[in-house]
């Protein structure tokens, strides 16, 4: 009786171990090596889909869900690369969408029409509210119109015969996600440009931070700007106003950005990184 007590007992614990490991190691991993943007869909979470269309300019989706949150986003088309992996998702409905205006005005977002239709009733009045309120705050001056829709005529315009609306919203994703690699394959040399301008800032910093022996540091309490550090000895390519850095234990966290493209996120050491925000 004895021994099969012990046996429950071991394996209780090794349930609890494993579960311990992956909320502390593996979930922490995965997040550090993927983006916000490339996460898997959870179509049961859905229960609203707002789609964003702006003229000559990005047409994507958020998908809302039952916490009143943007836990997904669908990319349509090239424009709409400026919100990929932003940090965007799992944010309040007000933080979700301030960031993204505040991304697309960066990107020229001013007085082009923007359409917005959604596909159920949910979470409409909030965002309606909300989408107006920050263009007037951002000083966008665009038109902006909301209109009630059917997602089987955003199926049909993207090909999709599926009539069940998670099988909808997943071949969506899928055409999203070839969209993203596709936009990253034509965009590879430039990348590859930009990835070696960050990591010789990387190294400049952490000559800096090694000559000054300085094991920790706070980001406002950095006296030598990462904006001042030039990426090659012509300096002509810095770092812009979005970019960071700090120290701690020795290590150097590093976010490095320049205009116009997606930045690199430095978690520790050179080879710790990611492309997005931090």
């Amino acid at each position: 009786m004895e021994k099969k007590i012990k046996i429950i007992i071991e394996i209780i614990l090794f349930f609890i171990l494993l579960v311990y490991c992956v909320i502390t190691v593996v979930i922490p991993k995965y997040k550090t090596k993927y983006g916000s943007s490339d996460k898997y869909i959870f179509t049961s979470n859905y229960v609203n889909l707002f789609e964003i269309d702006i003229k000559d300019n990005a047409h994507f989706s958020l998908l809302y869900n039952k916490k009143g949150k943007i836990y997904h986003i669908l990319f349509f088309n090239d424009y709409s690369y400026a919100l990929y992996n932003q940090n965007i998702e799992d944010l309040s409905l007000k933080d979700s969408l301030n960031r993204i205006i505040f991304l697309l005005k960066n990107k020229g977002l001013n007085t082009q029409n923007i359409q917005v239709f959604y596909y159920e009733e949910k979470g409409i009045e909030d965002f309606q509210n909300e989408f107006q309120k920050l263009l007037k705050d951002y000083s966008i001056t665009s038109s902006c119109s909301f209109e009630k829709r059917d997602l089987l005529d955003l199926a049909k315009r993207f090909d999709i015969t599926d009539t069940d609306s998670s099988a909808i919203i997943r071949n969506l994703d899928f055409y999203s996600k070839e969209l993203i690699k596709d936009i990253k394959k034509k965009n590879s040399n430039q990348d590859s440009y930009y990835e070696e301008a960050a990591n010789s800032i990387y190294d400049r910093l952490s000559t800096y931070i090694s000559n000054q022996k300085i094991v920790e540091l706070k980001k406002e309490e950095v006296v030598y700007p990462i904006q001042i550090i030039s990426a090659d000895n012509d300096e002509k390519l810095f770092p812009n106003g979005n970019s960071w850095y700090y120290v701690h234990e020795g290590l150097l966290y590093a976010y490095i950005e320049f205009n116009d493209m997606t930045g690199y996120c430095y978690m520790g050491n050179k080879n710790n990184k990611k492309e997005g925000v931090c």
